[in-house]
């Protein structure tokens, strides 16, 4: 489906879609409704829209904990995994946020996260905005081996997986200009990689996923490479 909604309000509606707020997004608009029943789907359905994922207090818990392995100073961290595991953590939580000033630093992570969470969502369901730019420009140059941590470099080639060659097998890094972390992002990624003839890669990092490794069969050539840890 191609949409004609601005993603920013589709943004919108998802920060409000929790308890008894749901949205569904059609090509020209998005229609709220506190009730959701199989009548009430089916006819939404028959109309062309489709309904935005629902919020969880699961989800914006992970939302929250997520931000705590962002800040850089040990102290308050440990101040916030405290009180993540706190018996009300909600009210801990957003009580350390003001006492820390951490409010502004915490509302552009939660939008960055739901808005991946929107646009792999778009993704798995096939729709699109036309128009509409949703990630940034994302360039890719070789990484020098002494800016990678050691722990990654312990991620080698092994062999390849289309003639089992184990000879000359020797790692190439990459770093991306930021963290790839949508569909659309991953997408883009793969065409650039493409244009350097590279099909298979790997990322380095979990949290932030800019460091990546890729590595050529000098027999025939393939990407397709059995990694393992040394």
């Amino acid at each position: 489906m191609e949409s004609n909604v601005d993603f920013a309000e589709i943004l919108e509606s998802f920060l409000k879609a929790e308890g008894d707020n749901y949205f569904f997004l059609s090509e020209k608009l998005i229609v709220q409704t506190s009730k959701v029943s199989k009548e009430i789907l089916q006819e939404l359905k028959e109309k062309g829209f489709t309904p935005l994922p629902h919020r969880s207090k699961e989800f914006d818990f992970k939302v929250k904990e997520g931000f705590v392995y962002e800040i850089t100073d040990q102290k308050v961290a440990e101040k916030f995994f405290e009180a993540v595991t706190h018996k009300n953590p909600k009210k801990t939580f957003d009580e350390l946020i003001a006492e820390t000033n951490l409010s502004n630093s915490f509302n552009d992570y939660r939008k960055k996260i739901f808005s991946d969470t929107l646009i792999n969502w778009m993704g798995k369901n096939s729709i699109s905005l036309p128009g509409q730019v949703l990630i940034p420009k994302i360039e890719i140059i070789i990484a020098d081996k002494k800016s990678i941590p050691d722990e990654m470099l312990a991620l080698m080639p092994k062999s390849c997986n289309k003639c089992k060659n184990t000879v000359g097998l020797s790692p190439l890094y990459f770093k991306s200009n930021v963290s790839i972390d949508n569909v659309l992002m991953e997408n883009e990624l793969k065409k650039l990689f493409l244009e350097k003839g590279v099909e298979h890669y790997n990322f380095l990092g979990e949290t932030k996923k800019d460091l990546l490794s890729t590595c050529k069969c000098q027999k025939c050539g393939s990407t397709d490479i059995n990694w393992d840890f040394n």
